[in-house]
């Protein structure tokens, strides 16, 4: 479930439409689950999964900005190697001020793709392994 919580959820125009209408109803206390357009159900369905494995959970809007530190704790690396990172060009930023911010959308595609990438190197490794014999 971990990988799927990656995954952005985007409404459709309908869709929000109708949870604007369903935020109204929650403020007055009178909100029916049949109310929630199917998007907030496939929210609460993962927020749920989470809890009920007793993990944390954050919600972070995807185009939002973050700190090259938050970037850091999010691909578990140090900020020095992220700024390296974003100066190779490797991931795109911008400056807010003299503070450097990336969009947490590159941030998580940089991820995919080199887990992407580890995983093909592990798949190769093992093909290796196996091709010399030293998977007993």
């Amino acid at each position: 479930m971990r990988s799927n919580l990656l995954q952005p959820l985007t409404p459709t125009d309908q869709e929000a439409k109708q949870a604007r209408q369903a935020s109204s109803l929650l403020l007055h206390g009178s909100l029916q689950v049949s109310e929630l357009p199917d998007i907030a159900l496939k929210v609460l369905e993962r927020v749920l999964e989470e809890f009920s494995q007793g993990h944390s959970l954050s919600l972070v809007q995807i185009e939002a900005d973050i700190t090259t530190q938050e970037a850091a704790d999010y691909l578990n690396v140090s900020r020095p190697y992220v700024v390296k990172l974003l100066e190779q060009g490797r991931i795109p930023f911008h400056f807010v001020g003299n503070q450097r911010r990336l969009k947490l959308e590159n941030v998580l595609d940089f991820k995919k793709h080199q887990d992407e990438q580890s995983y093909a190197a592990l798949a190769e490794l093992q093909a290796l392994s196996q091709e010399l014999g030293l998977d007993d």
